[in-house]
């Protein structure tokens, strides 16, 4: 979006250690985009992230994610196109996808 935006997200996970250097990362957080002056737009994700160490300060991770978005300020299409359920009532847009995130994290 061009839309001057203000951002927070929380979360809660874990890390399931399935053997040396290999774990399964699992997080449920939330997202939440405001304008303050008007709309408001939120995506609450579940993510399963299997993760390989590379060395002892270097993790690699990529995985599958279940996103739920609900916002009155966006329509689904602006957001995503790929949606698995979505419905508009109220003026509220509530739609369901699949994603995924890879990422490459650094351990101090």
């Amino acid at each position: 979006s061009n839309k001057e935006m203000y951002a927070v997200e929380a979360g809660l996970g874990a890390h399931i250690p399935v053997s040396k250097g290999f774990r399964i990362n699992v997080e449920a957080t939330s997202s939440a985009f405001a304008k303050f002056y008007e709309g408001s737009y939120m995506r609450s994700s579940l993510r399963v992230l299997p993760a390989f160490m590379i060395g002892n300060k270097v993790e690699i991770f990529a995985g599958p994610t279940l996103n739920h978005y609900h916002s009155n300020d966006y329509k689904g299409d602006e957001m995503s196109n790929n949606y698995l359920w979505s419905d508009t009532y109220w003026d509220y847009f509530n739609g369901i996808n699949v994603g995924g995130m890879a990422g490459i994290q650094f351990h101090l």
